[in-house]
């Protein structure tokens, strides 16, 4: 099965480049602070993937955090995005620290292991989301973390609970589910 199809990136259900300049606003900074609710998990010297990074609502504020000692892949299936992002990456102080990875039809291709993942808002675009889980398993070193983290206006109580089941599941501890404005999270590590 294809990853184009895995993600529906032929449908109308992943969010569109068009609008990515209305998801970065100061606004939405200010209720939905990256650097703020990432802190707690990223430390100098990670290697940390921002998987369906978009534009980059959280790429940057990441790379603040590991202010310059570390490294970051931001991944997307739309290359439309990840121009977008390419354009702020150019004149970013952390040019050098940011990879950007567009994901192949197939898999996502990702070869690199990770300190921690984040898949910000995007989780619920993924109708193969056992899948996606077991591709990004491995890449995960030993006392690694993803975030997941999903809007409330998309994803309701319900299949949020299904969510978290399903990454039991696959063999992930839910260690927590800490507060962000407008949106249902989860944090990861792998069963020892």
């Amino acid at each position: 099965m294809k990853l184009i199809k895995l993600l529906r990136i032929d449908s109308k259900e992943v969010c569109p480049f068009q609008i990515a300049d209305g998801l970065d606003k100061s606004y939405r900074r200010k209720l939905q602070n990256p650097s703020k609710f990432l802190k707690p998990y990223i430390k100098q010297g990670m290697t940390v993937l921002d998987f369906g990074c978009g534009s980059g609502f959280c790429t940057f504020d990441i790379a603040n955090l590991l202010g310059g000692n570390g490294k970051i892949v931001a991944a997307d299936l739309q290359q439309e995005m990840l121009d977008l992002l390419q354009k702020k990456v150019n004149v970013s102080p952390y040019c050098k620290s940011i990879t950007l990875h567009k994901c192949g039809a197939e898999q996502t291709e990702l070869k690199e292991h990770f300190d921690f993942m984040l898949l910000f808002y995007m989780f619920h675009e993924v109708p193969n989301k056992k899948h996606l889980l077991n591709e990004l398993k491995p890449l995960l070193n030993a006392n690694g973390r993803i975030m997941i983290s999903e809007p409330l206006f998309h994803v309701n109580a319900k299949l949020f609970k299904e969510e978290i089941n399903l990454a039991k599941e696959c063999g992930f501890t839910v260690e927590s589910c800490p507060k962000i404005f407008f949106s249902r999270t989860m944090i990861l590590s792998i069963d020892e």
